[in-house]
């Protein structure tokens, strides 16, 4: 069914101002797309950990159920890798809302995004330390 053009229009800007005020430009959705290699080789390990010390807390397992890990780590897996695909078009977005519904039911689980976090600022100090031809010091700011 197609949205009325009011409505497409809102959403478009919606759409626009999330990424303006995510400081997303075209150069980072490009930097994004060359980074995701680097994140996709360590994903399995950083969503690992992950949840070793998600399933390490037995009111978690309660909330995740026992045989729920390798979906996570699947939908986990296709969400990072439309986040680093930089393109943030209506899949993306409606992937966000779905995790964001989700994360915002317990709190247990933005604490465990923030454990991943230095996982992935690890990985990407070491990747922005390699001299790649042709990308400047810091690149992207």
């Amino acid at each position: 069914m197609k949205m009325p053009e009011n409505a497409q229009q809102e959403h478009n800007h919606d759409r626009e101002t999330r990424l303006r005020f995510m400081h997303i430009t075209r150069e980072k959705s490009e930097a994004l797309r060359e980074f995701w290699p680097e994140v996709e080789k360590n994903l399995p390990r950083i969503l690992d950990d992950f949840y070793k010390q998600l399933t390490a807390e037995p009111v978690l397992v309660k909330i995740i159920g026992n045989n729920q890990v390798s979906r996570l780590v699947s939908a986990q897996t296709m969400h990072w890798g439309r986040l680093f695909n930089g393109h943030f078009d209506e899949t993306y977005i409606q992937g966000v809302r779905t995790i964001g519904m989700c994360i915002t039911a317990s709190v247990w689980s933005r604490a465990g995004i923030s454990a991943v976090m230095p996982s992935c600022c690890h990985t990407s100090q070491i990747w922005l330390s390699k001299p790649i031809a042709g990308r400047p010091n810091g690149w992207p700011r």
